[in-house]
């Protein structure tokens, strides 16, 4: 009995972090819909910050001819269709999803500070 209070425990910890952090009541979805949900809104937050790294890398410290794409930055990011077979877009430096997070820290550094402008 003990093993199984426990478990419904950690199920409604579960539902209820799941619904903190979608921010909806949990009550018409199901453990499984709740935990997909809150994938697909971290996937989406890592496309808006894979944007913003990108964007600052790009403006502040991109060497001639050198580009990186959101994607790269992307954890999660998994080409679709004619883009995981060709590759696009364009010419990358680095493969999607590893730019290494040093890298990343390093970017930012010199892109709030005066090393890179």
């Amino acid at each position: 009995e003990t093993a199984a209070k426990s478990l419904g425990g950690a199920t409604w910890a579960a539902i209820w972090r799941c619904a903190g952090i979608l921010g909806l009541d949990p009550s018409p979805y199901s453990l499984r819909e709740l935990v997909a949900m809150v994938g697909f809104r971290r996937h989406e937050a890592w496309d808006h910050t894979a944007s913003v790294i990108a964007a600052v890398y790009q403006t502040a410290c991109a060497e001639e001819g050198r580009i990186l794409y959101p994607e790269q930055f992307h954890p999660g990011f998994v080409p679709v269709g004619d883009a995981a077979e060709t590759g696009s877009p364009g010419d990358r430096v680095l493969p999607v999803g590893t730019v290494p997070q040093d890298m990343v820290f390093g970017m930012m550094r010199k892109a709030f500070t005066d090393e890179c402008v």
